[in-house]
């Protein structure tokens, strides 16, 4: 609550200067937005992604300050047409959403595979399936690793590195033990962003099958456009807005969370290197398009404001 407080007063001090706000989320500093707008007449704009509606949208006491808000914006920015429905259920106006999906940072780009895999001590002739991703369990990775118990006899080659740290880190370890994979799986932990890019780089498949629980949602993937920036093509589980980060038979292969259908589409993929490197390539040239049209989009909020004045943004990650 201290940040709520601490927001307020930093928009009395500097309330001459402000020409707008925007918002990484609607809740809760969605709340001092409307109250600013009320009182010295803000425009504000709202990015909403997925489960930061869906949540408060669900519970009686947070529902209607939700609706408040999103009827209230100027903007709302949608990371996918998924999370754009959800914010229209929840107030939000039509003619106010805009889905701008989220694009790779610059940093994310193609390099060479092999040097890639040097670099990480890795031997060059690997089959290598990534996963990055907060280490929770809605991720999906044990969907991965029974699916890769089933293949591993049909390739000896392949290995499977999961980037990142979290709570479900122990239990599929432990699995992977079960499973006797344990010398086909690379866990390493959180990584430099450097260090992450040589990874995505390194990788012949990216890999991430959401399970979300109730009251959970996808409603992207970030993770999906930065190994497409890197040329790297895709294999995610549908759920919400996945199917917008990975292009069904052009940038990747999207799937039911199922291990059949998991298996299936690793198989087809592993088995193609020709139609993988057109996934990859298509997957590149998707990522470029995101980064053109996010610009675009957001100079479109940008122009609305007063020229002779800067805005306040209230910068949250994005998930």
């Amino acid at each position: 609550m201290w940040q709520l407080g601490w927001t307020v007063q930093a928009f009395r001090i500097h309330r001459d200067r402000v020409a707008g706000v925007e918002l990484g989320q609607a809740l809760p500093f969605g709340m001092i937005a409307l109250w600013a707008q009320r009182r010295w007449g803000w425009p504000y704009a709202v990015w909403v992604y997925g489960d930061d509606v869906l949540k408060p949208g669900r519970r009686v006491w947070t529902r209607p300050v939700l609706r408040k808000v999103l009827a209230g914006a100027n903007a709302i920015y949608a990371v996918s047409h998924f999370t754009a429905q959800l914010a229209r259920r929840y107030g939000a106006p039509a003619d106010r959403v805009h889905v701008v999906h989220p694009w790779p940072a610059p940093c994310f780009r193609p390099g060479n595979r092999l040097k890639a895999r040097q670099r990480l001590g890795l031997p060059s002739d690997v089959l290598l399936l990534l996963t990055v991703a907060r280490l929770e369990h809605r991720k999906g990775v044990p969907l991965v690793l029974r699916a890769l118990h089933r293949l591993a006899g049909k390739w000896p080659h392949l290995r499977y590195a999961v980037v990142g740290e979290g709570p479900a880190a122990a239990a599929w370890r432990r699995l992977a033990c079960q499973l006797d994979m344990v010398d086909k799986v690379l866990w390493t932990g959180r990584v430099p962003q450097e260090t992450l890019l040589w990874w995505y780089q390194a990788a012949d498949v990216f890999i991430m099958v959401p399970t979300p629980g109730p009251g959970e949602v996808e409603g992207f993937g970030i993770v999906y456009v930065e190994a497409a920036a890197c040329g790297c093509p895709a294999i995610a589980g549908r759920n919400g807005g996945t199917p917008e980060a990975v292009l069904h038979g052009e940038t990747g292969l999207v799937v039911p969370p199922q291990i059949e259908a998991l298996q299936e589409a690793i198989t087809t993929v592993l088995t193609n290197p020709t139609r993988r490197e057109e996934l990859g390539r298509r997957a590149l040239m998707y990522a470029q398009h995101l980064r053109m049209k996010a610009m675009q989009a957001r100079s479109l909020w940008v122009s609305s404001l007063p020229v002779n004045a800067s805005s306040t943004h209230d910068a949250l990650d994005r998930a």
